[in-house]
């Protein structure tokens, strides 16, 4: 048995809760790609950056141009928020399907239970849950847990300034790597950070039978300017680097 749900042209399958001895062909992705894969901790991983670093600048700059990406250490987000943010993930997706079925996304509601929309360009279910959260979570939230939805929401929304006001930060370090001044960052690039807009992506990863069939996420690029990923100790993340055709893992859990 499972839930499935079509809004237009956005599906989610949920088999069961993910509840399987063994991977269903709809979420086998066995044959569909096979990239070479990079020692995560190797001398040719994704860069770990710390942010007290004095050549915090310089190293942001060269990680941007081999990987498009970096792993950080003394972000300044406290470990308790940390905490907090998984326990409410947890509660999240712990909940029934008919219920977060209530608010399944659709064409025209990017927010709410369900996957990428880039997902429906592939053959294959991926081996996850999604919730994009693109403004307040009080709504969903309230659908969810009627008397008890306010430590939800104060969670995300911490999470949300911190994240922002990292995600800032780290636009500013970018900026300064590629040249321009403080000036030119403040008039014409970053601006007023209150105008940027954001969206939080919640994702959870059933255990798996049969983890080497299946596909967490499809292979995908982020649409928006800077993305920051907390994995909450969830290894198997990859990212492609062009220049060689290669999948580095993040085998880093960076606080």
């Amino acid at each position: 048995m499972a839930s499935q749900v079509s809004h237009g042209e956005l599906k989610l399958h949920q088999p069961d809760n993910f509840q399987f001895d063994s991977v269903p062909d709809s979420h086998d992705w066995l044959d569909l790609y096979d990239h070479p894969f990079a020692d995560p901790i190797g001398p040719d991983s994704v860069p770990l950056i710390d942010l007290t670093n004095p050549k915090l600048i310089e190293k942001i700059g060269k990680a941007c141009e081999a990987w498009g990406l970096f792993l950080i250490t003394n972000h300044g987000i406290e470990p308790e928020l940390l905490n907090q943010l998984g326990s409410q993930i947890h509660r999240l997706f712990a909940l029934p399907a008919e219920v977060k079925l209530k608010v399944a996304k659709t064409e025209a509601r990017m927010s709410g239970y369900g996957g990428v929309p880039s997902a429906r360009f592939f053959p294959k279910f991926t081996w996850s849950e999604g919730f994009s959260i693109t403004s307040s979570p009080l709504e969903h939230a309230q659908e969810f847990w009627p008397d008890d939805y306010s430590s939800f929401c104060e969670v995300i929304e911490e999470y949300k300034k911190v994240t922002r006001q990292l995600g800032c930060r780290l636009m500013h370090i970018m900026l300064l790597s590629l040249g321009l001044s403080e000036e030119e960052i403040k008039q014409n690039a970053i601006g007023d950070s209150s105008k940027i807009l954001t969206t939080m992506h919640l994702n959870s990863y059933p255990a798996c039978p049969n983890p080497d069939r299946a596909l967490g996420l499809v292979p995908h690029t982020d649409p928006g300017l800077v993305t920051i990923l907390y994995q909450n100790g969830v290894s198997g993340l990859q990212v492609l680097r062009r220049k060689d055709g290669n999948a580095g893992g993040t085998g880093h859990s960076c606080g």
